[in-house]
């Protein structure tokens, strides 16, 4: 019997549609990262150009799920001035594939899919990595991202009960806080007027300060020493920009992240600071082959740099909550 060759398009306002909750993009990152720890999983160290180093880059990022029977990819680009013309920052597309024929099914708008799986990578982290009793969390960057992972970590972090908000453009700061206060109303939302108060209070710092040159020299940053509270877990999604050197080698006692293998290689083509010992992979921590956290005292630093899988299993659920729903357009090829 000859399979039908249509395409299922997705919008990303049809992706929204579909009313996938961050409870559930959560547990898809963990059932992401068990499958992977158990090695049923096949991802490359994603391809990437420096489009206009160091900042604009272009990346493709596939993914493969042997057991569940999952198959993409996503293209990303992210770029530093789009803002100047009203764009944002990210543009992303995911393509799926029937893994017996390669024929691919479905072509979703991959935004939606980026923010919320990243978010949710962090909220995971924080789950196995913070003190169970953190109450403060710090958002350095109220952006897309500021907001995503503010769900996820009230979601795996129940006693989180002071948000500290940081952006470079205050107005910024007012309409985070006018917007997410009222999905969080028993939390205290605090306007931070310089980023070392927001720093040091922190609990659980999550550092989203995308697209400024400076950070990426290897002589630039903006957290510096003496700043962290001993305890700290850090959920780093600009990964090392947002810290001068010397707090990398000297302050963090423990560094993890989603994929050593592409830790790595993004080290070496893309990065201008570096750890001074190899981070620890979070499936493996998720899996009780390593200990993660062992003191309260402990400063954890989380340095996920994103999974081809991540994006593939939540656009996969996109994808069937999206047939079940009638929603989207079919293509033919």
């Amino acid at each position: 019997m000859e399979k039908r060759q249509e395409i299922l398009y997705l919008s990303q306002e049809d992706v929204i549609k579909t009313d996938i909750s961050m409870a559930e993009v959560v547990g898809l990152m963990e059932t992401c990262h068990r499958e992977k720890g158990l090695g049923y999983t096949i991802m490359p160290p994603k391809p990437g150009l420096m489009v206009n180093p160091p900042a604009d880059t272009a990346n493709t990022m596939p993914g493969y799920f042997k057991r569940l029977g999952i198959l993409g990819m996503k293209f990303v680009g992210g770029y530093e001035d789009n803002y100047k013309v009203g764009l944002p920052h990210i543009f992303a597309t995911v393509i799926l594939n029937d893994p017996e024929t390669g024929c691919p099914v479905c072509i979703l708008d991959g935004n939606w899919v980026t923010a919320y799986r990243t978010g949710a990578t962090s909220g995971l982290s924080c789950k196995y990595l913070a003190n169970p009793d953190s109450s403060i969390l710090s958002i350095i960057g109220c952006g897309l991202q500021g907001r995503t992972n503010l769900h996820a970590i009230m979601n795996t972090m129940p006693d989180i009960r002071t948000v500290c908000c940081y952006d470079v453009v205050e107005a910024a700061v007012d309409k985070y806080i006018y917007e997410m206060n009222p999905y969080f109303p028993k939390q205290e939302f605090i306007k931070m007027r310089n980023p070392k108060d927001a720093v040091a209070q922190a609990d659980i710092l999550v550092t989203c300060a995308f697209g400024r040159r400076d950070l990426y020299e290897s002589d630039g940053g903006v957290v510096q020493k003496g700043w962290l509270k001993k305890g700290c877990t850090i959920a780093a999604v600009d990964i090392l920009q947002y810290f001068y050197q010397d707090v990398l080698n000297t302050e963090i006692d423990y560094y993890t992240t989603d994929d050593s293998d592409q830790f790595q290689f993004i080290s070496e083509r893309a990065m201008y600071k570096t750890i001074p010992f190899s981070p620890v992979e979070m499936s493996q921590i998720i899996l009780g082959k390593e200990k993660g956290r062992e003191s309260r005292d402990q400063t954890i630093f989380c340095a996920n740099v994103g999974l081809g899988l991540a994006d593939v299993i939540l656009a996969y659920k996109v994808y069937e909550r999206a047939t079940e729903k009638g929603i989207g357009i079919m293509l033919k090829r």
